[in-house]
């Protein structure tokens, strides 16, 4: 086998887990129902690493979401007009989208 089962699983065996991996290393061609106990202790208890291998790595929650929106030439020019005096096109867009929700 390719990996320790030991150190993957960082628990001790039992002496029943134990025949089970010394038939592996051994390279003795293991019981049928061994092998097959053994893939569904795996499958079981081994972790799954997700978003990297370090604590903390991997994406980060936000707080706001993007969303793409296709708009005509004109009406985007009227935005990017807006956005100048608003600061930004975010804001804008969150001004006419309040100012439709109120009327």
């Amino acid at each position: 086998m390719k990996y320790d089962l030991k150190k993957a699983l960082e628990v001790p065996l039992s002496a029943y887990e134990k025949e089970i991996e010394d038939d592996l290393v051994g390279r003795r061609a293991p019981r049928p129902a061994l092998a097959e106990e053994l893939q569904q202790a795996a499958k079981s208890t081994l972790r799954k690493f997700r978003g990297g291998m370090r604590p903390g790595s991997g994406r980060k929650p936000r707080a706001h979401v993007r969303t793409t929106v296709l708009l005509a030439p004109p009406l985007r020019r009227k935005l990017d007009a807006m956005a100048t005096r608003e600061g930004s096109l975010s804001a804008a867009v969150e001004k006419l989208i309040r100012a439709a929700q109120a009327a």
